[in-house]
């Protein structure tokens, strides 16, 4: 089974947490209010997956938690917490959208390719263009989000 992993922009925690709430946790991909472009990534979780992106972007060795994720919904705390099976709602650091927002057109097939190959994504046979898709909408959300002064999220279900 994979985790469900839909990223987008939003102005505030405060704000995602509000949508969440009255949403029952759909997914913003679901939600008709919510104006703003969302990047379905089934399986490209942001603590692994996108954290190795980043990496791969920066130019520097992948150590893993590069991208900061910070849990703002549900907002349970000690045993409801752990006892939740989803969905959640990560606030990812400004950092990972500016490294993806900078990201130059011309480095997209580069980056998917090494991406695509990393253990934890590892699609056998996949080519090495199979993750250009995700990784275009991706720079393009952390572009809108920059010019717009918003932060990225990642909304997730197993």
């Amino acid at each position: 089974m994979g985790v469900l992993c839909d990223y987008f922009r939003g102005p505030d925690a405060a704000t995602v947490t509000d949508l969440m709430e009255r949403h029952d946790g759909d997914s913003p991909a679901t939600i008709d209010e919510w104006a703003v472009a969302v990047v379905d990534a089934k399986g490209l979780d942001p603590a692994v997956c996108l954290d190795a992106l980043c990496s791969f972007i920066v130019g520097v060795e992948w150590a893993g938690r590069r991208a900061g994720g910070r849990l703002i919904w549900p907002v349970l705390d000690g045993e409801a917490l752990m006892e939740h099976e989803g969905p959640w709602v990560e606030l990812l650091d400004d950092a990972v959208r500016d490294a993806l927002a900078g990201v130059d057109d011309d480095r997209i097939p580069e980056l998917a390719a090494r991406w695509v190959r990393i253990e934890e994504i590892h699609w056998s046979g996949a080519p090495d263009d199979a993750l250009v898709p995700v990784l275009t909408e991706l720079v393009a959300l952390a572009r809108a989000a920059r010019a717009a002064g918003d932060h990225l999220y990642c909304w997730m279900s197993l």
